[in-house]
């Protein structure tokens, strides 16, 4: 498998060289604010916020250049706000057209982001509450790609891509397969550090139960296994993320960020730990939950958190 990440000098000076043109450039606003994620990718970023993926960036031809789904550049404050139909045909004239309605720069960021929260539903906001409460995150939306045999995966993994022999059917077919989990981060456990990883899931995600075998069970397990044989690669990985979101000027990370950045060593957790959130005192003490449970923390390897609010939800 291939496990990279990393964006290089030059995209970091002309990041840098945007930062400081001032508060009101657009770079300056996205990585200062609390709210957005920077997550460095294998020669790119993203910039998330509530789960949504605001721009994903690169450096080329010496300049920055991005895209954004467009669903996410509706102006939310634009008048008029409504247009006149008739038979059918909507009234654009030379005065109010589509662009009117649409951000026309980053610069825009805090409705950029009231347009974005419209597609992030209660499991990516709540996500959202554990990033923005952790400076000690490092990396979100984490796919790992690798080969196995065909016919073999385990159901909620992403199907790549088929590679079948049909003059020799009889041979294995191989299948890419991307099996993704929420985030990851460094945590200080006494005087070691340690790269965690988390899968977060509502309380109301059906996936947290069942009468044999949760699903996220096999999601968790099909992590780990993968996480278990790149570990090289995700250490090397995540020591050069690491040493470049410190070099992003303006960009606030944790204590353990910076010592990493450094050069101390830090191991990679193989099973990921689960986080459930969004459940109120009465569904926290019901019997039927309750079961489901304890069925996870008996059979999650990396263990269980659970707290009723997202927010304020402290790593461990």
């Amino acid at each position: 498998m291939a496990f990279r990440r990393g964006i290089g000098q030059d995209f970091i000076d002309a990041l840098n060289a945007e930062y400081e043109k001032g508060e009101a450039n657009w770079w300056h606003q996205m990585v200062a604010d609390p709210e957005c994620f920077t997550a460095i990718r294998d020669g790119y970023l993203n910039v998330y916020y509530r789960g949504c993926s605001l721009v994903e960036l690169r450096h080329q031809e010496g300049k920055l250049k991005g895209l954004t789904h467009y669903k996410y550049l509706l102006a939310p404050r634009r008048e008029p706000l409504y247009l006149k139909l008739t038979d059918g045909e909507l009234g654009f004239d030379g005065q109010t057209n589509f662009s009117h309605y649409a951000l026309t720069s980053y610069g825009d960021l805090n409705d950029l982001k009231v347009a974005a929260s419209s597609y992030a539903g209660f499991e990516k906001t709540g996500v959202h509450e554990i990033l923005t409460s952790n400076e000690n995150i490092v990396d979100v939306e984490v796919a790992l790609t690798q080969e196995r045999a065909g016919g073999d995966h385990s159901d909620g993994l992403e199907i790549n891509a088929y590679a079948s022999n049909e003059q020799d059917p009889s041979q294995v077919v191989r299948i890419r397969f991307t099996p993704r989990v929420d985030f990851c981060a460094l945590v200080r456990s006494g005087d070691q550090i340690q790269l965690r990883f988390y899968e977060a899931k509502h309380f109301s995600n059906s996936e947290l139960r069942a009468t044999d075998k949760p699903a996220v069970i096999g999601q968790l397990d099909e992590y780990a296994d993968v996480l278990r044989t790149s570990e090289a690669l995700v250490t090397y990985a995540y020591r050069t993320v690491c040493i470049e979101l410190c070099a992003l000027t303006g960009n606030n990370v944790s204590d353990e960020i910076k010592s990493v950045a450094r050069g101390q060593p830090f191991r990679v957790e193989f099973a990921p730990k689960l986080l459930v959130f969004g459940f109120d005192q009465d569904q926290k003490t019901g019997k039927v939950w309750n079961k489901h449970l304890d069925k996870l923390q008996k059979t999650v390897k990396g263990g269980v958190l659970t707290k009723g609010s997202p927010k304020g939800f402290v790593l461990t």
